[in-house]
């Protein structure tokens, strides 16, 4: 990849740093209270577009979109309308229209990622995470003062989140979505700059995302955890957990004490009885796997067409299928694909890939432009669309 940082200030690249802002931040500002999917990204995204239209340069500098692709890919969003209209009138539901606006922010970062020139360096990049590392002991400090105010579409306080032996939330909505997140941004960074930082630089990222992940004391952080050490040491990582299942009644008489913390409390289950207990006795993955269940059977029933964006259940890769039926199952399949296919990359961080596909295929919010913006690098890669360029965020 190339590094260009001589770009002068324009209203373009502002608009373009702003887009990235609501990558890596996508949950703040919270423009709509009630939701955790914000509208930023694509409010700024079409903004960015229009200022294609009518400044040339901007179009040359920042975007491999001619004006052709940019009028086709208009062109399909009438076409997306016209069959999730036709379907929820043939099903007789009621459009969920907060479900369609994400779905086509989602189309969105997928078309931003693949046509976008320019990236931020792995110099800025660090610096994000460096600023959840800091937020997050801001959290523990000031008691969540900062979520509650910059994200108010959740009820939990602190004090809520203490008591059930939650962790941090980290200028996100819970803590199962920090995790997430944060594993989102471990993603992104080995998709662009991976193959190119040297190991000392790799090793920051890494301790700095699993800080985060330890914080967040969920299930989900828990889960991303052991697969981001295991894939990165693996022979150190099995010798480990052979020795911890060895010692695992002493471990277990220990960790007794402090079950009150749900991550603790949820890594004795799985010690003492079940690994697949883990899919059940932690709050965000059992509710998720309850919307799972609740998408398959609309699945069942409207296999072709979906059903329009009418089903309101927790969200997923799996609800585009349950919308869209046949397209949406391509699409994905197709995603699947090129991760199975993806050259360059080694096997043990296309592990990772696929556990972040099948996180997020279950469950999870599709409007938020971080899962659009790995899907759109994905596909980019596979059809070697021009190295991205960098530019500072």
């Amino acid at each position: 990849m190339n590094y260009n940082s001589n770009i002068a200030f324009s209203p373009g690249k502002l608009i373009h740093n702003l887009i990235f802002f609501t990558i890596l931040f996508p949950f703040i500002p919270a423009l709509v209270k009630t939701t955790d999917t914000q509208p930023t990204f694509i409010l700024l995204f079409i903004l960015s577009l229009f200022y294609v239209l009518v400044n040339y340069n901007f179009q040359k500098n920042y975007y491999s979109l001619t004006y052709s692709r940019l009028y086709l890919a208009a062109s399909i969003v009438p076409f997306l309308f016209m069959i999730i209209f036709i379907t929820s009138i043939y099903i007789d539901r009621p459009i969920l229209w907060t479900r369609v606006f994400s779905f086509f922010q989602f189309c969105a970062a997928i078309l931003f990622a693949y046509t976008t020139r320019y990236f931020m360096s792995e110099r800025k990049f660090k610096n994000v995470l460096a600023v959840y590392i800091l937020f997050t002991f801001i959290f523990f400090l000031g008691h969540g003062m900062v979520e509650n105010i910059l994200i108010p579409s959740r009820s939990a306080s602190f004090s809520n989140l203490s008591n059930m032996g939650r962790g941090a939330s980290t200028l996100s909505p819970e803590p199962a979505f920090f995790a997430l997140h944060v594993f989102n941004l471990y993603i992104i960074f080995n998709l662009i700059f991976g193959q190119t930082v040297k190991p000392r630089k790799q090793f920051f990222v890494f301790i700095a995302v699993c800080f985060c992940l330890m914080t967040s004391l969920s299930g989900y952080g828990v889960l991303i955890l052991f697969a981001i050490i295991l894939v990165r040491y693996l022979w150190p990582s099995l010798i480990s957990l052979a020795i911890l299942f060895a010692l695992s009644g002493f471990i277990i008489d220990f960790l007794s004490e402090y079950q009150q913390f749900r991550a603790i409390g949820l890594l004795v289950k799985v010690i003492s009885s079940d690994p697949s207990i883990l899919l059940s006795s932690d709050a965000s993955i059992a509710s998720r796997l309850g919307s799972f269940t609740a998408y398959l059977q609309s699945i069942k029933d409207n296999i072709l067409i979906g059903d329009g964006f009418t089903l309101l259940q927790g969200g997923g890769f799996i609800s585009l299928v349950s919308a869209m039926g046949v397209l949406a199952f391509l699409f994905l399949f197709l995603l699947f694909v090129y991760i199975l296919n993806y050259k360059g990359m080694p096997l043990r961080f296309r592990l990772l890939l696929f556990l972040w596909f099948f996180l997020n295929f279950f469950s999870g919010p599709i409007g938020i432009p971080t899962l659009g913006f790995i899907a759109g690098l994905i596909i980019r890669h596979r059809f070697n669309y021009e190295s991205v360029k960098l530019i500072p965020f």
